[in-house]
């Protein structure tokens, strides 16, 4: 897929922060949204004890990764996420390679193949899945803005709307 050099820089430097073990904050099908690597459970327990997300998710740049990460995939779910046009959260039972604070108490876990161009080619340069939330409010933090927004590494500097 051949994309714009711009957006394919602003890609490179999410990544690179993502291996650091920082946080980025970058659009995805859902909006803008705070994200790291999906295998760190401080930094994923950071963005779960703020208060200023919402949608919680893994997400994957492809469905054949789900069986890395799921036991049992029932069948009609393949057709669901591959035929799906729109952003849709999954939730699947029976998770295994994840980080206990992505699950609930019954081994659950909260899944999106991304379907935008920016999340999908993150998500495959990046190698691994990448935790993300969305952000309550649909802004890039300022300069001075206190608590998680002001921790991140990398804020991806596109003009891109709120919501797709």
């Amino acid at each position: 897929m051949k994309i714009n050099p711009q957006i394919e820089g602003e890609i490179n430097l999410c990544v690179q922060a993502l291996r650091r073990g920082e946080f980025i904050i970058f659009p995805d099908e859902t909006g803008w949204s705070i994200g790291c690597d999906a295998m760190n459970a401080g930094l994923i327990k950071k963005i779960l004890d703020s208060d200023q997300y919402t949608s919680p998710a893994v997400l994957l740049d492809e469905s054949g990764r789900l069986n890395k990460f799921i036991k049992d995939i029932p069948d009609p779910l393949w057709d669901l996420v591959e035929f799906s046009t729109r952003p849709m959260n999954i939730i699947l039972g029976n998770v295994v390679n994840l980080p206990p604070l992505l699950l609930n108490e019954k081994s659950d876990g909260v899944f999106r193949i991304v379907k935008d161009a920016f999340p999908q080619i993150l998500t495959h340069k990046f190698g691994k899945p990448v935790f993300a939330a969305q952000l309550i409010d649909q802004v890039k933090p300022a300069p001075g803005d206190e608590g998680i927004l002001n921790t991140p590494a990398y804020v991806v500097n596109l003009r891109i709307g709120a919501k797709s």
